[in-house]
């Protein structure tokens, strides 16, 4: 039997051979990616290396685009994601309990000369785009 997550995912068991798997986007598929420890801590290590070695808000959206889809972001989707972002950023300043409980997940740790507000707004965007369709499918 495929692993729990594979099966949201319709991975064909493992007792015939598939040549191809159909394409499916279901709710639960988007719930296991924004949940699931590992890809929470994959949108960390992204926004991190997004805040370490990019100094400008539009090189670390491209650099965290660019890095998951393989394609440059366009203008209109850089204003979009600032405003995300920025709403992310007022939520976990306000909150900086939500932003500590966000960052503790997963065995990779976060780096603490970070803010930790901006760290977990940028997390949270990392894992939006993770979650785009465009970025799963690749087709």
């Amino acid at each position: 039997a495929p692993a729990p997550m594979m099966s949201n995912f319709d991975a064909p068991n493992r007792e015939t051979c598939s040549v191809s798997r159909e394409r499916t986007n279901t709710p639960l598929q988007a719930l296991q990616l924004m949940n699931d420890t590992q890809y929470l801590e994959a949108a960390r290590a992204l926004a991190t290396k997004s805040l370490t070695d990019y100094n400008s808000t539009e090189k670390r959206i491209a650099f965290i685009f660019q890095s998951l889809s393989s394609r440059e972001v366009e203008k209109n989707e850089i204003k979009l994601m600032q405003r995300v972002l920025e709403q992310h950023h007022n939520h976990y300043k306000n909150n900086e309990t939500a932003a500590k409980d966000l960052l503790s997940h997963g065995e990779f740790k976060h780096d603490e000369k970070l803010n930790t507000a901006e760290l977990a707004a940028w997390t949270m965007l990392s894992s939006q785009i993770l979650n785009l369709d465009e970025v799963i499918t690749k087709e």
